[in-house]
């Protein structure tokens, strides 16, 4: 480390690009530094990776997303999966090897996508999902029973059975059931107390319980994703051989105990590595000199200090994390005030009059380019010798159309994380 440096990099955010970043940095034996002002969009996410979902409007599934990333790069060189596809294979193999390690399993197709149920009954493509997400050999099933509890908001059970019956991802004749259970409390039910309520012998047995005469061993049972809250959980486990029969969870709505499991593993992994997390710290600043950042300003409560280090890694998000704000002047990018790309000069048109339009909004491309080094750059010049940028803030994706979020976000900070010297 340099003389009058605190750390080797100081990684921003606490997303999965940060984590990623983070967790490569100190895999290396770098001095690491992670500022979160939360828990990151990750908290809010499914839990699995989606790599590459769907190549453009009125495209079908991406089947193999490793490889249709590389043909997409040629006529797209501008995507920022281009920066990073030399390490993609390289990144998904670190991130699956960091699970193993903390007991925390995620399962591919081979190099496929696999589809895997909502918790509206249609289905979605992901590349990693963690194993109690996954059924095994679905062609086999007879029976499918989703299963709800009074009082939890937003999972209907009888929506989710019809949806699934219409969706095709269940074999023919095979027969779905809808079951709303009145179970723990009678009135309104949170995810969380659910999962700490299933995650006591009691609460298991109870619901065994009310389940035993409804399923048989070539019945899959779908429920809400309650089972445990931490990423090392066995109540799945435990209930599948109480049961004797497949149990799945159904990702719902944000906030996702899934996502926040992922999150709170990657969390307590960097920490086991050796990294620094200071979570509560907003980076309102910088303090550069001739190209160089030397540090930057970060408010936590009433306190303002600078921070010094070698390599900085911007990982702050796009507009939900934080990293972009829109106001009268335009999209801003809130840390170094980096120039944000927006696709054509002028002001920006932020929606397309078609909210559902199949083409997206042009306003959820905008972001920072970067060079193969993942260094930001303006009209092809670089701009600090030593900040790196990576995940969503980058410019010209749209994950909500490519359904790539988690993907490119742990390519980018894991190519960060192993760029820094």
């Amino acid at each position: 480390m340099s003389a009058g440096c605190q750390y080797d990099v100081v990684v921003i955010g606490g997303g999965m690009a940060g984590l990623m970043a983070a967790a490569r940095a100190a895999s290396r034996g770098k001095s690491v530094l992670l500022l979160a002002a939360g828990s990151g969009t990750l908290s809010l996410s499914t839990g699995c990776v989606d790599v590459w979902g769907y190549a453009g409007p009125n495209k079908a599934m991406a089947v193999n997303p490793v490889a249709e990333i590389r043909e997409m790069i040629r006529y797209n060189p501008d995507h920022p999966y281009a920066a990073a596809a030399d390490m993609l294979e390289e990144s998904l193999a670190f991130f699956q090897d960091l699970c193993r390690q903390m007991n925390c399993h995620y399962l591919a197709k081979d190099q496929a996508n696999q589809l895997l149920p909502t918790a509206l009954g249609t289905v979605r493509p992901t590349y990693l999902a963690p194993a109690g997400q996954v059924p095994r050999n679905p062609a086999d099933l007879k029976k499918a029973v989703v299963v709800g509890f009074k009082g939890l908001k937003d999972f209907f059970p009888a929506v989710i059975a019809t949806n699934l019956k219409r969706s095709g991802w269940l074999p023919a004749g095979c027969r779905v059931e809808a079951i709303q259970l009145e179970l723990f409390s009678p009135g309104e039910l949170r995810a969380e107390f659910l999962a700490r309520r299933l995650e006591t012998s009691e609460g298991r047995v109870e619901l065994a319980r009310h389940l035993k005469t409804a399923v048989t061993r070539d019945t899959l049972l779908l429920l809400p994703a309650v089972l445990g809250t931490r990423w090392d959980s066995t109540v799945a486990a435990e209930l599948t051989a109480e049961l004797d029969c497949q149990v799945v969870e159904l990702p719902g709505l944000p906030p996702s105990l899934p996502g926040k499991r992922l999150s709170d593993m990657l969390f307590t992994c960097i920490r086991r590595a050796g990294a620094e997390v200071r979570p509560g710290c907003t980076v309102v600043g910088a303090v550069a000199e001739d190209r160089t950042c030397r540090a930057v300003v970060v408010q936590a409560g009433n306190d303002r200090q600078e921070i010094r280090a070698r390599y900085f890694i911007l990982c702050t998000g796009s507009f939900l994390g934080g990293g972009l704000t829109a106001g009268p002047d335009g999209i801003r990018e809130t840390v170094f005030n980096l120039p944000v790309w927006t696709g054509h000069t002028g002001p920006v048109s932020g929606a397309n009059a078609d909210f559902f339009s199949l083409s997206g909004h042009p306003v959820l491309r905008s972001g920072i380019k970067v060079n193969a080094q993942l260094t930001p750059v303006h009209e092809g010049k670089e701009i600090f010798t030593n900040v790196l940028a990576a995940g969503a803030v980058l410019a010209g994706s749209d994950f909500t159309r490519e359904k790539c979020g988690n993907g490119l976000a742990l390519a980018t900070g894991y190519k960060a994380g192993s760029l820094v010297d």
